[in-house]
């Protein structure tokens, strides 16, 4: 199912990957995880009985589609969509693991919304847990909690998820490259025999068109500034101007807006 969604993204052909499960590696370290090194996926013995399998199963997968591609670096660590990775792991590891995991967790979303409807079955506990806008369960739509900017992986997951899907009734979200365009775009921003590390490092490669669309969406997601003075659409005076701003990068103190 996610090989097909490569498939079509990237007009490529499929690609399979070796999983190992139950893994003697993912019990002694109690996680799910992909190895870059030896392109395999290790996953817990107990996922087989988790409301969460798919949720899991595609989130490595998309690790695998990031390393062929070169959409993402990687770094083993513990995380979670509630972290704010820049305080955890500092500056240099904090957005490029939330970059990493939150495209993860995004590929998990759009692969099963695709294709799951006709091809899986959850766990028997939570049947109705795919093809949802849910990662787990967290709604990939609505879920506001822990916005702490470019440091959060779930905050790159929406992000991304707002550039691909039609947000005609989102007024921060006026970006729709769908899924194929916005891979495109992503694999076009990759630099020549490098890795594309953060989420500032693809927005570099797209400023250049639709600069002014991107401004409502990385504000919503306190990722940038908010401009609060002057006001939208004033009438300009002979007094010089007075320039305020919401700081974006983040706060964790806010947890929900």
């Amino acid at each position: 199912m996610s090989q097909k969604i490569v498939a079509v993204q990237s007009d490529d052909d499929y690609f399979f990957v070796e999983a190992h499960y139950p893994s003697v590696t993912a019990n002694t370290v109690d996680s799910c995880f992909y190895d870059f090194v030896s392109d395999v996926i290790h996953l817990t013995s107990d996922l087989g009985t988790s409301d969460y399998l798919w949720d899991t199963v595609l989130h490595e997968y998309g690790h695998y589609v990031a390393d062929i591609y070169n959409i993402t670096d990687f770094w083993a660590a513990n995380h979670g969509p509630t972290q704010h990775q820049t305080d955890t792991f500092g500056k240099l590891v904090g957005p490029l693991l939330s970059w990493s995991e939150g495209w993860a967790d995004y590929y998990s979303v759009v692969s099963q919304q695709m294709y799951a409807p006709y091809q899986l079955i959850d766990s028997a506990s939570n049947p109705t847990n795919i093809a949802d806008y849910k990662y787990k369960s967290r709604n990939i739509e609505s879920d506001n909690t822990y916005l702490y900017g470019e440091s959060n992986e779930w905050v790159i997951a929406r992000v991304l998820y707002d550039m691909d899907d039609n947000g005609t009734s989102e007024s921060w979200d006026n970006i729709s490259y769908g899924g194929k365009g916005l891979f495109e775009k992503m694999q076009e921003a990759v630099p020549f025999l490098s890795i594309l590390d953060t989420l500032s490092d693809f927005m570099d490669s797209l400023y250049d068109n639709e600069s002014d669309d991107f401004g409502p969406l990385l504000s919503y997601y306190y990722i940038a500034e908010n401009p609060t003075l002057p006001i939208n659409n004033t009438t300009a005076t002979y007094f010089a101007p007075r320039f305020e701003w919401d700081a974006g990068g983040g706060d964790p103190s806010v947890t929900t807006i």
